[in-house]
């Protein structure tokens, strides 16, 4: 490896040579760069498609969330049969921080056995004892113990500065239902219910720009490099060289002398392999990409959470109605906190579909309001364990740009039936007396006369959608089940790698922002380990 020193600058004949580059400015992206610029001496170029984070318009959540749409990159799905032809829209970040500077801040760490469950699938060094250091360092928290929301780390988990009448409604109505509330809620036991720990410092988003990449953004070994879309990898042999982007209608290309890190995304990162040459070979072939190495894991194993809204008229107005906009953004720029600081989603429970699951594979997620209607408010039913899989390939008819993307929603029957049982669980909630007192009036969806099998199904896959939580497409496995070595380094090449949620074998059983960044995190030590000169 290249060793430059620290107070590197690159001169103009160097202006495209890099030791390292990061393809995504992202969740990911900014935690690798981060730690490899403290931990090498190396030259890092961090590429990001869309632009910088525009901290003015989105630190304040509940806002920055509605604007932050505007910065997405509106990836679709192809039409849905089995949903009746639907398209699924993932409005997945298009700017630096990548989707943890648009998403809803949910601190979800994870559950030991989501990461029992990648090592066992024969990715050593992924076990929950294996990452609970990183866990510590990134948020002052281990795994498997109660949060304490006095320490911190990289990331803030801190408690919701509001709570809106909705919200309380909710917990109560849950414990009437016989759950326990958990302060916070971790999601790592059954039947629990409260608020969860939101992504925030100081009542404002705290993404992984601000932690990761912002105390480092100026080192002279860094260069971000924004609104800049890959086309494609380029390489010597099998070994990783470099990147072409498209800039102003001609293409430019960058070197990277140690190699290149994609950290673009579930849907971005196979695309960019697949467009390289990496990938199934007669998607490629079909594509008219001459391919370089035959790997059908490349954009298979795509996995996400299923979402589906239970719905009422409230009687109460919404604290974030247009009558409270104007008090309440003074507040929040005065104090920090009031309705600006909330998320929406304050609240939910975990449980399980059945009696035989280990882990909780169904989350309630409250909303004090819906963006259909001020006066609705709404229950997100989200399953956490799917068993469909879909994949992400390549548009024939233009490969260098949004890729194909098949979800395969409802394939399995499995999926189907445990939606039933959150549903019910979500109506049997909303009917007790601490709702029905809020109040809750008549349900206005899924499907109101919904009640029996026959139409809960029906209503399922008519309006059944996205909980945003990609992955899998570039999955850690052996060679011949993932396209990833437990290093993370894509089969079959030299000095390329795959670091964000692709990279899951499985989906967490919640919210993953927090997994992507420990991913990254272990991502940017096996690089380094990788890259690392011999000890004299």
């Amino acid at each position: 490896m290249k060793q430059l020193k620290l107070g590197f600058t690159l001169c103009h004949s160097e202006l495209n040579n890099f030791d390292f580059i990061i393809v995504g400015a992202g969740t990911a992206g900014c935690v690798v760069a981060r730690r490899l610029i403290e931990s090498t001496e190396c030259s890092v170029l961090l590429l990001e498609a869309g632009p910088r984070y525009p901290a003015w318009l989105l630190d304040p959540p509940l806002p920055g969330m509605k604007i932050g749409r505007f910065f997405s990159w509106g990836q679709k799905s192809i039409p849905q049969a089995r949903l009746g032809g639907r398209r699924i829209e993932w409005p997945m970040g298009k700017v630096v921080g990548g989707s943890s500077s648009i998403n809803a801040m949910m601190g979800f760490m994870g559950h030991p056995a989501n990461f029992d469950a990648w090592e066992a699938a024969g990715n050593p060094g992924w076990s929950s004892k294996n990452l609970a250091p990183i866990f510590s360092r990134v948020f002052g928290n281990s795994l498997d113990a109660p949060l304490d929301w006095t320490r911190g780390g990289m990331l803030s988990l801190s408690q919701p500065r509001f709570r809106s009448p909705h919200s309380e409604a909710f917990l109560r109505a849950c414990a009437e239902d016989g759950l326990v509330e958990e302060t916070p809620l971790t999601g790592r036991v059954a039947g629990r219910c409260g608020y969860f720990p939101v992504l925030q410092r100081d009542g404002a988003r705290f993404e992984s720009a601000k932690g990761y990449l912002d105390p480092v953004a100026s080192h002279p070994r860094l260069k971000l490099a924004t609104n800049l879309q890959v086309r494609r990898i380029l390489f010597e042999k099998q070994r990783a060289v470099g990147i072409e982007v498209e800039l102003g209608g001609r293409m430019e290309t960058y070197r990277a002398s140690s190699g290149v890190v994609v950290c673009a995304g579930a849907f971005q990162s196979p695309r960019i392999l697949q467009s390289s040459g990496i990938g199934p070979e007669k998607i490629l072939q079909s594509a008219g990409i001459r391919p370089r190495l035959d790997l059908p894991a490349v954009g298979e194993n795509f996995q996400d959470h299923l979402r589906l809204g239970l719905r009422h008229l409230s009687g109460r107005v919404s604290p974030g109605g247009k009558r409270h906009m104007i008090p309440e953004m003074l507040r929040y720029f005065l104090r920090r906190d009031g309705v600006m600081a909330s998320n929406c989603c304050e609240a939910g429970a975990f449980f399980c579909s059945r009696p035989e699951v280990a882990v909780p594979d169904l989350q309630l997620v409250t909303h004090f309001q819906t963006f259909g209607s001020k006066q609705q408010v709404a229950t997100d039913i989200c399953l956490l364990a799917t068993k469909s899989r879909g994949r992400v390939f390549l548009d024939p008819r233009n490969p260098f740009g949004a890729p194909l993307v098949d979800a395969n929603f409802l394939a399995e029957e499995e999926d189907v039936a445990a939606l039933v049982a959150g549903l019910q669980r979500a109506r049997s909630i909303a009917s007790r007396a601490a709702l029905r007192d809020f109040p809750l009036l008549s349900e206005t969806g899924p499907e109101p006369l919904a009640r029996d099998d026959e139409s809960l199904r029906a209503a399922i896959f008519r309006e059944v959608t996205t909980a945003y939580h990609p992955t899998g497409t570039c999955s850690m496995g052996p060679v011949g089940t993932g396209a990833l070595g437990p290093d993370l380094r894509v089969h079959g090449t030299d000095c390329l790698w795959v670091a964000d949620a692709s990279a899951m074998p499985t989906s967490p059983s919640g919210n993953i922002t927090c997994q992507v960044v420990v991913l990254a995190e272990k991502a940017a030590e096996l690089i380094v380990g990788h890259t690392a000169p011999p000890a004299p």
